[in-house]
């Protein structure tokens, strides 16, 4: 449901989400690894790597208003501004 959501802005198509890397690392296909030196890699087909993880990153993800099977869908992209 939409109020489930941390929806921080919206459009006429789009809700605007704001979700932590905590959330993006709990999904079971996602797959990161802790290097020796601290860093975060997030393999998402191409190693991310993700700068200060500690800070808590502001990510956003535009989510389809209209769900599919009860189900809200995003557009695949990951934003680190809320004006992208």
């Amino acid at each position: 449901m939409a109020e489930d959501l941390n929806i921080v802005g919206e459009d006429e198509d789009f809700y605007l989400v704001k979700i932590s890397i905590t959330e993006i690392l709990d999904q079971p296909d996602v797959q990161y690894e802790w290097t020796e030196d601290g860093r975060l890699v997030v393999d998402w087909g191409i190693p991310v790597e993700i700068v200060n993880p500690e800070d808590e990153p502001e990510i956003y993800l535009k989510v389809w208003k209209d769900r599919v099977n009860y189900l809200y869908r995003c557009d695949g992209q990951l934003y680190v501004k809320e004006d992208s």
